[in-house]
C-alpha cells in the first residue's frame, strides 16, 4: 500500500505542478538571413570576394580543360603521322594534364570551402548575437528563418531592424 501511495505521488504531483504554471505567451518573429547577408555591408563584401575567387578558379579550370581539348584535337589530327613514341608522349601529356586538373579542382574547392567558413562564420555569429539582442528587447521568444514561413504578418519580420542594428554596430 505504501508503495502505491508513493508511486501515485510521483505520478500525480508533477501533473498538478505543471498545470499550476501560468501559460506563457509566445511571441514569434522571423528573419530572412539571406537578405541580411546580401544587404549587410560586411556580408556583401564577403559574398563578393568569395564569388570573385570562385569565378577566378572557374576561369582557370576552364582554361585547363580547353588546353586538354586542344591537345586531344591535335592528337586526333596528327595521330596517323605519329610514331609510337610521339603518340605515347601525347597520351602521357593528356593524362598528366587531366591529373593536374583534378588536383587543381580538388584544391580550389577545399580552398573555397575554407575561406567561406573562415569569412562567413564570424558574420553569422555576429548576426545571431545581434538578433538575440533584438529579440530580447522586443519580447520575441522564438525567431525563425523566413524560408520556413509560409504566411506571416509583415510586422513580425525582423530582417530590416536586424540589418540596421548590424550596420550601426560594426
Amino acid at each position: 500500500m505504501k508503495k502505491v501511495v508513493i508511486l501515485l505521488s510521483v505520478i500525480i504531483l508533477p501533473i498538478f505542478s505543471i498545470s499550476a504554471k501560468e501559460p506563457k505567451i509566445i511571441q514569434i518573429g522571423y528573419v530572412d538571413i539571406q537578405k541580411v547577408m546580401n544587404n549587410y555591408s560586411k556580408g556583401k563584401q564577403a559574398i563578393q570576394y568569395l564569388q570573385s575567387l570562385k569565378d577566378s578558379y572557374e576561369s582557370k579550370k576552364k582554361n585547363m580543360e580547353d588546353e586538354i581539348k586542344k591537345i586531344e584535337k591535335e592528337l586526333e589530327t596528327k595521330s596517323k603521322d605519329l610514331n609510337e613514341t610521339q603518340l605515347r608522349d601525347y597520351l602521357t601529356t593528356i593524362e598528366t594534364k587531366r591529373q593536374e586538373l583534378e588536383i587543381f579542382t580538388k584544391n580550389a574547392n577545399a580552398d573555397l570551402k575554407n575561406k567561406e567558413t573562415s569569412m562567413l562564420k564570424p558574420l553569422y555569429e555576429k548576426i545571431l548575437e545581434t538578433l538575440k539582442k533584438i529579440a530580447q528587447e522586443q519580447g520575441y521568444n522564438l525567431v525563425i528563418d523566413s524560408k520556413y514561413v509560409l504566411i506571416a504578418d509583415p510586422d513580425l519580420d525582423l530582417t530590416d531592424p536586424l540589418i540596421k542594428a548590424l550596420e550601426a554596430n560594426p
